[in-house]
């Protein structure tokens, strides 16, 4: 079984399309983007965090500065990128979490961005990093 995947959910590639819900589909995907983020260098500072009025997906540190992550995942790109799905209210609530965060729990002198991951769920899964995807 994959981690994080609940018992009932089953995941597979090779061409085939992931079974299982939407939500345990969005885990996977940010399952496979901490990992590649990961492998380029990103250094995990916390994962998942909420606050009154939106989610950051990632808070990560690379090369030194604080980094805000959206990762997105789609099963295809039938229906568009999957980036193409930050609209302009997500991008507002990424930054007011963002300055809630930098509020209260603080994130240094040092400068921070924002970042976005399309991820295409095939086999092998295709990674699309936009780095100052949008400003504050």
């Amino acid at each position: 079984m994959l981690p994080g995947a609940a018992p009932s959910t089953l995941f597979f590639y090779g061409g085939g399309m992931l079974e299982g819900t939407t939500t345990a589909r969005g885990r996977w995907g940010e399952q496979l983007g901490v990992a590649y983020l990961e492998t380029l260098g990103y250094e995990v500072v916390l994962r998942n965090f909420y606050c009154p009025g939106g989610e950051i997906d990632l808070i990560a540190m690379e090369s030194g500065v604080l980094v805000f992550v959206e990762i997105r995942a789609r099963e295809s790109s039938l229906f568009g990128d999957p980036l193409e799905t930050i609209g302009a209210e997500k991008q507002r609530r990424i930054v007011a979490s963002a300055r809630y965060f930098l509020q209260e729990v603080g994130g240094g002198p040092g400068a921070s961005r924002f970042d976005a991951l399309g991820i295409l769920l095939r086999d092998p899964p295709q990674f699309t990093l936009v780095k100052e995807a949008f400003e504050a």
